[in-house]
């Protein structure tokens, strides 16, 4: 708590107020799931009853209703990052954003899963859109509706192949915390480079300014915003 709002100002400093957004998500990303990892990966595999209940847990209700309170909160951490509520139409795009891929993602994390499990895992699904919900708070504000759909349908998988990984690694994560966090974190912070659909300006604290557009790859954007999220990314 106290070392986020320290390094998100010297990241924001440099880059611009308007770049808050894309500065958020690296921060709360790298600077709030990285240590999670280290912290896993030195306490080792602990895979016996610890790791039962804390699975067990995994699927109770309360467990399902705290994925829907992170959820709710979504929408006051992403609208919110749009600088100034004048920018209305700016916060219902960005809110409708967060919803579609949330729900993309978890529809696919527990279609993605079915087969290996045969039946609709809770835990998966709950980890599925949350995953999608941090895939999606670093484009939110500049992708499209199918875009946020397609980069949130991606994002399931992503968490479970993450899951799958952190496991085949013997870290002991049984809630998917890195793979929701970090690896669907990485890969929505790509996804600003591909999906950017060039419609709209950047935030500002007087509303959206449109003499900046920020295009993707596959809106004839070129290469070049993707080429510099995977560089905010590996640095």
């Amino acid at each position: 708590a106290r070392l986020l709002p320290v390094v998100r100002t010297f990241i924001a400093l440099p880059a611009g107020i308007a770049r808050m957004n894309q500065v958020k998500f690296h921060v709360y990303t790298f600077v709030g799931s990285l240590p999670w990892c280290l912290g896993l990966a030195y306490a080792g595999a602990k895979l016996g009853e610890n790791r039962e209940a804390l699975r067990a847990w995994f699927h109770r209700f309360d467990f399902a209703i705290g994925g829907v309170i992170l959820w709710f909160g979504w929408y006051g951490f992403n609208p919110g990052s749009t600088l100034s509520a004048i920018d209305f139409t700016g916060i219902g795009r960005v809110a409708t954003n967060t919803t579609l891929a949330a729900g993309a993602a978890g529809l696919t994390a527990m279609a993605w899963v079915y087969p290996r499990l045969r039946k609709w895992d809770m835990g998966i699904t709950i980890n599925g859109f949350l995953g999608g919900l941090v895939a999606i708070t670093c484009p939110c504000y500049y992708v499209n509706a199918t875009g946020a759909i397609i980069l949130g349908a991606i994002a399931g998988p992503v968490v479970v192949l993450g899951i799958d990984f952190i496991e085949w690694l013997r870290i002991d994560d049984p809630i998917g915390a890195v793979p929701v966090h970090m690896v669907a974190g990485i890969w929505g912070t790509l996804s600003l480079g591909l999906f950017a659909s060039g419609q709209f300006g950047v935030p500002t604290p007087t509303g959206a300014d449109t003499s900046t557009l920020v295009t993707g790859l596959f809106y004839g954007g070129g290469a070049g915003q993707f080429i510099a999220q995977f560089i905010g990314s590996a640095s």
